[in-house]
């Protein structure tokens, strides 16, 4: 912990030329005789740090010392930059600030305005258009979890709307097509499951701990929080939604017909996901293959119809 504040403290300084040793003090959450004892040992390590009077003085490096930057390429550097700033953009942690202020360290000052504009070029935002704070506690409070292998204890509701209580050993915190997921083993099932964070409810860090167990390698399959086995699809689309159909499907899953409609063959996991996608569509998509899942969308279709019908009634 000490090293990685010493660091970050040559870092800084480097980035920002004066510090005030109470700002630092505020930053990592120590006493600011802590941060002179953090001085005097950059000082011993061959990094002259003195203090500089005056209005806009403070601690900085003794001018005209010269720190090599040339670890990473300005190029390398751009792309660690976009990386991190799009994890703190969903996690607003602490430590990816710091991370952040140390890489921004290593761009001389000649440069420091043309790599932001090439960082901002592409930029990378992994949070939603809404506020999200509690979202972000969530996953701090989990990630806290995973580092101190401490089992984790939560509400969980299913795509089915079934509630279980569940207490689990935290393994990985993963990100999957816009939907963060906790990967895990369940004591309930025994097993290892994914947990999407947005359906947990009352989550909460228990003082219990866990020998860390070799993670499965399930989670590499491309199909993260999907249980049911795979099933081949043969889809029909109307030319309307095309802009949509290209958004979630590859290219190379669909071709288009003389008839001017999309024909998609695509494999998923069979569950109430695949349902609710190939509904969402409405009359523009046609269940081609396989029968039972055609079957199923037509009932489902059906049941949607006697809700509203049923409404009309009751209105007339």
């Amino acid at each position: 912990m000490r090293l990685n504040r010493l660091l970050s403290i040559v870092m800084l300084l480097i980035n920002r030329k004066r510090i005030q040793a109470k700002d630092l003090a505020r930053l990592f959450e120590v006493s600011v005789r802590t941060i002179y004892r953090d001085i005097e040992t950059i000082n011993e390590a061959g990094i002259p740090v003195v203090a500089y009077p005056g209005a806009n003085g403070g601690l900085g490096i003794l001018e005209n010392y010269r720190v090599d930057k040339n670890i990473l390429s300005d190029e390398e550097i751009i792309s660690i930059l976009r990386a991190l700033r799009g994890l703190e953009s969903s996690l607003g942690d602490k430590k990816i600030l710091h991370i952040i202020e140390k890489v921004t360290g290593l761009i001389p000052r000649n440069k420091m305005e043309q790599v932001n504009e090439k960082c901002n070029q592409v930029v990378i935002d992994l949070s939603g258009w809404e506020e999200r704070e509690a979202f972000k506690e969530r996953v701090n409070v989990l990630n806290e979890a995973v580092e101190g292998c401490r089992a984790v204890s939560f509400r969980y509701i299913a795509a089915n709307g079934v509630e279980t209580e569940r207490t689990v050993e935290p393994l990985q915190i993963y990100f999957k097509e816009r939907t963060w997921y906790l990967y895990a083993f369940c004591h309930l099932r025994n097993d290892y499951r994914f947990f999407k964070l947005a359906r947990m409810k009352k989550l909460q860090c228990l003082e219990t701990t866990f020998q860390p167990r070799a993670v499965a390698g399930q989670w590499y399959n491309g199909q993260a929080g999907r249980e049911g086995a795979g099933v081949e699809l043969k889809l029909k689309f109307s030319p309307r939604v095309r802009g949509r159909v290209e958004e979630y499907l590859f290219a190379g899953e669909l071709h288009y017909g003389e008839d001017g409609f999309l024909y998609v063959t695509v494999v998923y996991p069979e569950d109430e996901w695949v349902y609710g996608f190939i509904l969402s569509f409405g009359k523009d998509v046609e269940v081609l293959q396989p029968l039972h899942i055609k079957t199923i969308i037509c009932e489902r279709a059906a049941a949607i119809l006697d809700v509203y019908d049923g409404k009309k009634q009751q209105q007339t």
